[in-house]
């Protein structure tokens, strides 16, 4: 008894997809597919380079996360990923100030309070202060 024949890739990958809406999702088992995520096969498929040595990982632009659609599709760095899927601000759990109350911080320090007296006004740490200031945290409110 002979061994079955693989499928080539692109069918291979073609058969585990199915397409609804303009999305491919993924329904192949797991994340891995013949050594690579579904994702870089889709990429690469679609005859998109990654250069070598880079370290870059696809995301996908659109809602569905097991979508593998290469217009879907866009090549990050890590750091980049890690900063869109990083909850910022307000929508941080451990948040204890808002955008506006950010803002208002600053707006006071502009107008000559101290780190200290903005602190016992608030609530928070001269530290926290300085820090909100300086945009060392909510560097992302402008």
């Amino acid at each position: 008894m002979t061994k079955p024949v693989p499928l080539p890739l692109p069918e291979a990958f073609e058969a585990r997809v199915r397409k609804v809406r303009g999305h491919w999702l993924w329904t192949g088992k797991g994340s891995r597919f013949r050594g690579a995520t579904p994702r870089r096969i889709a990429w690469e498929l679609d005859a998109r380079e990654i250069e070598p040595g880079k370290k870059h990982v696809l995301v996908t632009t659109c809602d569905e996360p097991t979508c593998v659609n290469p217009e879907h599709l866009r090549l990050v760095s890590q750091a980049e990923k890690v900063a869109m899927t990083t909850p910022r601000g307000e929508d941080h759990y451990l948040a204890r100030l808002t955008s506006a109350a950010v803002l208002r911080i600053r707006e006071l320090h502009a107008e000559g309070l101290s780190f200290d007296k903005i602190a016992a006004r608030m609530g928070l740490t001269s530290g926290g202060i300085s820090h909100v200031v300086t945009g060392r945290t909510w560097g992302h409110v402008r």
